[in-house]
């Protein structure tokens, strides 16, 4: 699909010309996993680029649901008279009702890796 919408399905025959522009030369197999292997391992780097960024310099809309969920809060956003977003926040801690050294407790807790862990993935929390 990706070589069809970029037109680089030409560059996959025995005589390939580096246009968009369709030729009468048949397909060869070994161009085609190659270059499918190339768009494969592309999108993939441009990806993992992407997630190392946005790891050091988060979205405020991530750092505003991360605020949602260590203060227990869920919040209901409308942006139209009928369609809206709900944002579940669930405390890691089990409550939210703390005060503000027990707060400090449970997040140091987290940090280290102490507390109950977040996502739908029970893995190592992302800090």
């Amino acid at each position: 699909m990706i070589t069809e919408g970029l037109g680089v399905k030409n560059w996959m025959t025995f005589d390939p010309q580096l246009s968009r522009e369709k030729s009468n030369s048949p397909e060869n197999y070994a161009l085609f996993f190659f270059i499918a292997t190339m768009i494969t391992f592309g999108t993939g780097t441009l990806q993992w680029f992407f997630r190392q960024v946005s790891k050091k310099y988060p979205l405020p809309t991530t750092t505003f649901i991360d605020l949602l969920t260590v203060c227990n809060l869920s919040l209901l956003m409308f942006d139209d008279y009928w369609h809206g977003y709900y944002l579940h926040g669930k405390s890691p801690y089990g409550m939210a009702e703390i005060n503000a050294h027990k707060l400090r407790q449970n997040m140091h807790n987290e940090s280290r890796g102490k507390a109950q862990y977040r996502g739908i993935a029970h893995t190592e929390p992302e800090l």
